[in-house]
């Protein structure tokens, strides 16, 4: 076998993969730095690359092209900017010329780097006063209140006008407590020992 063309696809770079498509007549190829190339004879090919290479170059705008833009996230030197006269500009003797630019009426920094402070809340600068606690929030009186006390409230109520229960009125038996004595505990059984 004679070699007639010889193309370095990916000088510097090992090819990982061939591919020849028999049916359009071009090889595809892949590269360990991940680039693939498409190889075609515009005389024998059919379609595939052929058909693309055919069309009109896409009109590109003139800030598409790189050469003519900036980039400015990466920010503009200190050395780009020349002025007639020669010399650098002054920060400082601009911040003297000019004491308000970059700052709000109330005297804030415009900086847009600058942090933001969240608003001020009774809980943001120590612990929450009771008294603020007892009037600013509700229900929070109810920690401090007894609970066996607030039932007691309506006790007699109950007794004397019983909503629920009033249909047993008649048949239900009188509730008799055993009274606690000084000598006996008021406490769990013990358990029996297992042995």
């Amino acid at each position: 076998l004679k070699s007639e063309l010889v193309t370095p696809v990916t000088p510097g770079s090992a090819l990982i993969s061939v591919y020849w498509h028999k049916e359009l007549n071009q090889i595809i190829t892949g590269s360990v730095n991940g680039e693939t190339h498409v190889l075609y004879n515009p005389n024998i090919s059919q379609g595939g690359a052929k058909t693309v290479m055919l069309k009109a170059p896409k009109r590109r705008h003139i800030d598409d092209d790189p050469n003519l833009t900036m980039d400015l996230s990466h920010g503009i030197g200190g050395d780009a900017v020349i002025l007639p006269g020669g010399s650098a500009p002054s920060a400082a003797s601009f911040a003297s010329r000019h004491p308000t630019i970059g700052l709000t009426a109330s005297g804030k920094s415009r900086d847009p780097r600058r942090p933001h402070i969240p608003n001020t809340t009774p809980f943001a600068k120590s612990n929450a006063d009771e008294a603020y606690i007892r009037e600013h929030i509700p229900l929070s009186g109810m920690r401090e209140e007894d609970p066996r006390e607030a039932l007691l409230k309506y006790a007699d109520k109950a007794k004397n006008d019983p909503m629920f229960t009033n249909a047993w009125a008649d048949t239900q038996p009188k509730t008799i407590y055993a009274e606690l004595s000084d000598e006996e505990e008021d406490g769990p059984d013990k358990k029996k020992v297992r042995r």
